[in-house]
């Protein structure tokens, strides 16, 4: 008995692993890895949609696999930094919803997609962006020169729009000041790490600085000047807000 149960889990995760395969292929042992978001009940409807944004960014191959309130994203043939990788690519399509990441190799991934299996989760489909991370094999390490180096290194991820104002609470993980300075706000926070929005790549000296003030590790995106100073005006107006709020202290008689 035990062992057909154990065979029934292996056809089913078969089944998970192959739903993306030619005919007749044989994907069962095939190396794959694992990107498992989740975030509360009230942010799963901008989970959803960020989802949708990430289906046109990942190869054609590769499986989104949807549940209420967390996905999972199947990167065939990738090891764990090749899907660390595409979840720092990633991260800025995911700027605006709270959520928590991990990713999952080898056995460890091979047990999740055992118990998602269970639960019947939804493949999300989409068409794929030409210009986007689907041309790229994220478990592929392939040697690039100095100048290829450099010139990737200036290029930031392009944040087009954000669905809502980040929260205070999110905004003052970085001084006022400093982000009036420099032009940049806060868009995102996970494990150690802020993304900033700015319209300019920060010197390194200015990020430097940046995670001296804030102890974090700092995760640039592009996005337009326009972004950065509306974000900074609702920023000011909340600031007043507050200040308005508290109490008055009555004047010595």
């Amino acid at each position: 008995m035990k062992d057909e149960e154990h065979t029934g889990s292996r056809d089913r995760e078969a089944t998970l692993t192959s739903a993306a395969a030619s005919p007749g292929e044989t994907t069962e042992e095939e190396p794959f890895a694992l990107i498992h978001l989740q975030t509360s009940e009230q942010s799963a409807a901008a989970l959803e949609r960020a989802v949708r944004r990430i289906r046109q960014q990942i190869r054609a191959r590769d499986q989104i696999f949807s549940l209420e309130g967390e996905c999972a994203l199947l990167l065939r043939s990738a090891t764990l930094a090749g899907a660390e990788a595409v979840m720092q690519r990633l991260r800025p399509l995911l700027a605006d919803v709270e959520h928590s990441a991990r990713c999952l190799a080898g056995e460890a991934a091979r047990q999740f997609l055992r118990e998602l299996q269970r639960r019947q989760p939804r493949l999300i489909e989409g068409d794929r962006d030409p210009q986007g991370f689907s041309q790229t094999r994220p478990s592929e390490e392939v040697a690039v020169s100095e100048e290829d180096q450099a010139q990737a290194e200036s290029q930031l991820p392009y944040l087009a729009f954000l669905s809502s104002y980040p929260s205070l609470r999110l905004l003052h993980l970085l001084p006022y000041e400093l982000a009036q300075r420099y032009r940049c706000v806060p868009i995102g926070a996970e494990r150690g790490t802020l993304t900033l929005a700015t319209a300019r790549r920060l010197d390194r000296a200015i990020l430097d600085h940046l995670q001296t003030v804030t102890q974090r590790a700092i995760f640039q995106v592009r996005c337009e000047p326009e972004m950065i100073s509306e974000i900074l005006h609702y920023w000011e107006q909340q600031q007043r807000r507050l200040l308005a709020d508290q109490p008055q202290e009555n004047p010595a008689r």
